[in-house]
């Protein structure tokens, strides 16, 4: 302890402890650096960023669009299909009307979502159709009013009586 020398004036103090701050400044200053090296291209990062942002909202952009066009086309595709039912089931019925010897006139008269409830649907309405030409039929004729003949009557009973019956629905309607 001989090489002791007292401190004694603060300018003493400062040149004692110089070395020891300039040491650890150097040492800070070269953490920040190299904590700061990393960081180095920040701007470059911060470039890249925004153009990450602008892609995506872009993609959002896109895909909204794609959305609203893709919802449109679903309801484009939900109407025709509903069209395609209507007409599929306004076949039927006209097929079915045919099918049964009902006038072309009355198969919107027809009911039903299924061929087989438009077929059983048309096949009443042709009994109801059966049972009003025999009761339009005069009496002197085969398959009258009375009788049950009628099928056997042939086509020109029929005929008349088809005649006979559009002619009472003609003055119905009038």
């Amino acid at each position: 302890m001989a090489d002791f020398i007292p401190i004694t004036t603060q300018e003493e103090f400062d040149a004692m402890i110089k070395p020891r701050i300039e040491r650890e400044r150097n040492t800070v200053t070269k953490e920040f650096e190299d904590k700061l090296a990393g960081y180095a291209d920040y701007d470059e990062l911060k470039a890249n960023n925004q153009t990450l942002l602008d892609e995506k909202a872009s993609w959002e952009t896109s895909s909204k669009e794609k959305e609203e066009k893709i919802k449109a086309l679903e309801d484009q595709l939900t109407d025709a299909n509903a069209k395609v039912k209507t007409y599929e089931l306004e076949r039927l019925k006209t097929s079915a009307a045919l099918a049964n010897g009902i006038p072309f006139e009355f198969r919107d008269r027809i009911t039903g979502d299924t061929e087989d409830a438009i077929n059983e649907d048309a096949k009443k309405l042709a009994d109801i159709f059966k049972a009003q030409n025999r009761k339009n039929l005069p009496p002197f004729e085969p398959g009258g009013s009375d009788d049950d003949s009628f099928e056997k009557s042939g086509k020109v009973n029929q005929d008349r009586a088809m005649k006979k019956f559009q002619d009472s629905l003609k003055s119905i309607n009038e």
